[in-house]
């Protein structure tokens, strides 16, 4: 019998990212061993006032919930009507629950409805008289453009340069083009102290991806603040 070749044979090749170690214990087993990809946003997940799914169960059949997670055991369906709503199960650390976006809703977010996308989901729960639970899914947030979206205040830190006046010019004129709700602090370093600056209000600006992107291309730096955790979150956990 030819001897089994040795380890030292074997290719190189680039370890596994931990994301891809989960999708692959996902793949094989039908489920995460070494940790859950939602782990990677708990801080975020907490800012946002989420709610899990276990702590789903100790609020009134009908009550605003938030919670974050991932998106399995998707299903497209078809109204009578010929609509179409969408079925799945969001899944964090504590377990999954079950959620339905109806066609309304499901018209104006169809792209974000995909297997595991991580999403932060907005809506009504349901408790019936036996404790199952099912989520009326109203919005739908791509978990890593929740924190813009959610956030009510935009700190921007400037950066120690020589031509202030022209960063304030590009950075005025960036705000200017993205109105919304959001309300917008400059902080600055004068005589080595740290100053905040609360910009008119007039300038209040709609958070996304893509204006944090644009002011840290500017040399800023960026902060979103101003989180209004949810009061069922806050009871959850306070009876927990």
């Amino acid at each position: 019998l030819a001897a089994p070749d040795d380890a030292s044979d074997l290719p190189d090749a680039l370890a596994w990212t931990a994301s891809e170690m989960l999708a692959a214990e996902k793949k094989a087993v039908g489920f995460y061993v070494t940790g859950h990809p939602l782990e990677a946003h708990f801080e975020l997940v907490a800012k946002l006032g989420a709610v899990t799914s276990a702590e789903l169960s100790q609020q009134e059949s009908g009550s605003r919930a938030t919670i974050a997670g991932l998106i399995t055991d998707l299903q497209l369906r078809t109204t009578k009507k010929g609509d179409r709503f969408a079925i799945f199960r969001l899944e964090d650390q504590a377990g999954s629950v079950k959620c339905v976006l109806w066609p309304e809703p499901f018209r104006r977010q169809s792209a974000m409805v995909a297997d595991e996308a991580t999403v932060l989901v907005t809506g009504r729960a349901e408790i019936s008289d036996d404790g199952m639970i099912t989520v009326i899914a109203e919005k739908l947030t791509e978990l890593t453009q929740a924190v813009q979206q959610k956030a009510r205040e935009l700190v921007i830190g400037f950066p120690a340069t020589t031509n202030s006046a022209q960063l304030c010019d590009a950075v005025k004129n960036l705000l200017e083009q993205a109105k919304g709700e959001c309300d917008v602090f400059v902080e600055v370093v004068s005589e080595g102290m740290l100053v905040r600056v609360r910009t008119h209000p007039s300038l209040k600006v709609q958070g996304s991806a893509e204006i944090e992107s644009a002011l840290r291309n500017l040399g800023c730096e960026v902060r979103w603040e101003g989180f209004a955790a949810s009061k069922q979150a806050a009871a959850a956990r306070s009876s927990a």
